[in-house]
């Protein structure tokens, strides 16, 4: 998965999340997604206090596959990354 963040004003975290198409049909495009979609919610409710920001991610083709734990963990690196290390 790859994050770009760009910090902004809105006092808002606003995701998008684009499923690359390497991942396949777009049945196996929209699971990636989902499924990318839901493992960054989930960190990005772990976050107090988190900047706003617009993220923009790529889901890519293991996406669809691998398990959620790994998932979040991917996730979890991406945003501190893209948002700074957390305390």
């Amino acid at each position: 998965m790859t994050v770009r963040a760009l910090v902004t004003s809105t006092g808002a975290v606003r995701l998008a999340v684009s499923g690359m198409r390497e991942a396949g049909s777009a049945v196996a495009r929209n699971r990636a997604r989902r499924r990318v979609s839901a493992a960054l919610r989930a960190e990005l409710a772990g976050i107090p206090g988190a900047p706003s920001a617009d993220l923009l991610v790529s889901a890519r083709a293991a996406a669809a596959r691998a398990p959620f734990a790994e998932l979040r963990a991917a996730a979890r690196q991406a945003l501190d990354t893209a948002l700074g290390a957390r305390p």
